[in-house]
């Protein structure tokens, strides 16, 4: 059975425009369903009205127990990106993804996200699935935007995209175009390219009591994710010219 129904990208939305859809089989949905309904949630201090299963944490503070606790969901969505005909463009030039990561969002009425780019990890890119117990409307706020930056590097003389000293990583001002406002689905996958950091997204606020739930997995590569170092230093960033420290934002 296909999972995802595409046999492959849309290199022109994805390299262009920064995302792609892709149908995705229902019977993934449900069985991440299950496994999330069964999560304790717990609020996100930076966020109000935004939860995350207990286990859930930061990549800069990703423990034994997290790897346990999210097998769970690897074993779920693993198979897609190793075996559906959809990644074999990144499967054929790059090798088959090797770091897996799983972050799990419950959004409530009133709560939103900024505008972020997730690439501080290393990951390549960003499979976005959705698990909505009701149908989600226009009207209920709490899309999925993604658009471009256009003016990404803050200060020119400091050496990351969306990096302020006074404030530390990911903050994105300037002028941001976009380019799709999305209302999540279960049956669509959203295939964010978290390479370019050009390419930014956004969830517009939540205007029902309805729950929000989207399950992200980051998928890149070992190599990247060891020798990454803003993990490996807890969050921070030592600025070789001034020695300034800059802890991560996120």
């Amino acid at each position: 059975m296909k999972l995802l129904k595409q046999d492959k990208p849309n290199i022109r939305s994805y390299y262009g425009d920064g995302y792609d859809i892709v149908d995705v089989d229902l019977s993934v949905i449900d069985h991440l369903g299950s496994y999330i309904l069964q999560e304790n949630f717990s609020d996100s201090p930076l966020h109000p009205g935004i939860s995350q299963p207990d286990w859930d944490a930061d990549y800069t503070n990703i423990t034994k127990e997290f790897y346990e606790a999210q097998q769970k969901y690897i074993d779920i969505l693993k198979p897609l990106v190793e075996k559906e005909n959809y990644f074999d463009y990144w499967r054929t030039l790059r090798g088959p993804f090797d770091e897996l990561i799983v972050s799990i969002n419950k959004m409530d009425k009133g709560s939103k996200m900024d505008w972020h780019w997730d690439g501080f990890d290393g990951s390549m890119l960003q499979l976005m699935l959705y698990v909505n117990l009701e149908e989600r409307t226009r009207e209920d706020g709490g899309f999925l935007e993604v658009g471009v930056s256009y003016e990404p590097m803050i200060n020119q003389d400091d050496p990351f995209p969306h990096w302020s000293p006074e404030t530390g990583l990911n903050k994105v001002t300037g002028h941001v175009m976009s380019k799709c406002s999305y209302v999540p689905k279960n049956d669509k996958a959203i295939i964010l390219n978290n390479d370019n950091p050009l390419y930014v997204h956004r969830v517009t606020e939540c205007k029902t009591d309805k729950p929000r739930y989207s399950v992200l997995l980051q998928c890149g590569y070992k190599t990247l994710w060891d020798g990454n170092s803003l993990k490996n230093n807890g969050g921070q960033y030592k600025d070789p010219r001034t020695g300034m420290i800059t802890k991560l934002n996120l």
